[in-house]
């Protein structure tokens, strides 16, 4: 309860929240497609498990990364919303056993990547969180969806503590 309350003609979409959803959601299905690409020329029959691995685990980077827009993860920290840590892992706890539970494999046409494949995988969703955090830096610098400071409206119905 920090920030000042967004103005009431201002949409949730605003200061950059749609841009960003649209450049992620290209983003992750930018790299389930090259790591569906590079699984399909290495060992085909992963590439499916894969593919659904990148799109999981980049999700909850994105979650992770995404709880605001211009504040670190690294500075708010995990333990700032502990029920959204908790579902995160509890949604990685899930995914290594669709992955690694034979009887999960079968149900759920997955199957056990190597550790090779589980690393290309895990890259792909680190780099999704880099490139949101790298994002907020930019934000925090005001180098991309700056407030506007000028606008005497904004400054007297919602002064700044």
């Amino acid at each position: 309860m920090r920030r000042r309350p967004r103005r009431p003609d201002e949409s949730i979409f605003a200061g950059g929240l749609s841009a960003r959803i649209v450049w992620v959601g290209v983003l992750i299905a930018v790299l389930a497609l090259l790591v569906h690409a590079w699984a399909t020329q290495t060992n085909e029959p992963a590439a499916q498990t894969m593919t659904f691995t990148v799109i999981t685990l980049a999700q909850m980077a994105f979650v992770l990364a995404a709880r605001s827009l211009s504040q670190s993860l690294f500075t708010q920290g995990l333990h700032s919303n502990p029920a959204l840590t908790g579902a995160a892992l509890l949604t990685l706890g899930l995914q290594i056993a669709l992955i690694y539970v034979p009887a999960l494999n079968g149900v759920f046409r997955t199957r056990p990547l190597t550790l090779t494949e589980l690393g290309v995988c895990t890259a792909a969703a680190v780099f999704v969180f880099a490139a949101v955090e790298g994002e907020k830096w930019l934000v925090r610098r005001e180098w991309i969806f700056a407030r506007r400071t000028g606008d005497e409206s904004l400054t007297r119905a919602h002064p700044r503590p």
